[in-house]
């Protein structure tokens, strides 16, 4: 018969896993397939486009970095059967520490830069009227989406050696 704890950890497991790679997916896209595909159209299209997608975008990386940092936190204390000098002795604490901390660099990032650049394209929600941006004022949110959402991207590459790391029985 499985026990509530390991039912927690199965629940917190998945959740971390889902949130991680919806999180480092939305982040791919923006990166390698978003910005590259529209940055040939006119900026009026480019803007459309992404007046399009924000919301959602936004919506997707809020709901999974949240859900990836507490389920994250939640099973690695759970794990070290809430001892945190784990941490710091021991490999599996060592791993899982630096990969905490890489992905609260990933959640600063998202949550400092790309959002607030995303929120620039949402509707405005009083009225669900499209903001006016200019094009300079576009070109420039573009380039830091692409930007931002690769380092992102590549650092969330980093979480999950991190994690593979952890597990591993290296």
């Amino acid at each position: 018969m499985v026990d509530a704890v390991t039912l927690i950890q199965l629940g917190l497991r998945w959740l971390h896993f889902v949130g991680g790679f919806l999180w480092l997916g939305a982040l791919f896209f923006l990166a390698v397939v978003l910005s590259p595909s529209i940055s040939h159209l006119a900026i009026n299209q480019r803007i459309a486009i992404l007046q399009k997608l924000a919301p959602r975008l936004s919506h997707v990386l809020i709901a999974s970095s949240v859900a990836n940092v507490i389920a994250g936190v939640s099973m690695a204390l759970l794990l070290s059967n809430l001892r945190t000098d784990i941490f710091l002795g021991s490999k599996w604490g060592l791993a899982i520490l630096s990969g905490g901390l890489v992905a609260l660099m990933v959640l600063v990032i998202t949550a400092a830069i790309i959002l607030p650049a995303l929120e620039r394209y949402s509707p405005d929600p009083e009225t669900g009227a499209p903001l006016d941006l200019s094009e300079n004022e576009s070109q420039y949110l573009e380039a830091r989406l692409k930007q931002w959402s690769g380092l992102g991207a590549g650092l969330g590459v980093a979480v999950l050696f991190l994690m593979a790391l952890a597990v591993s029985p290296i």
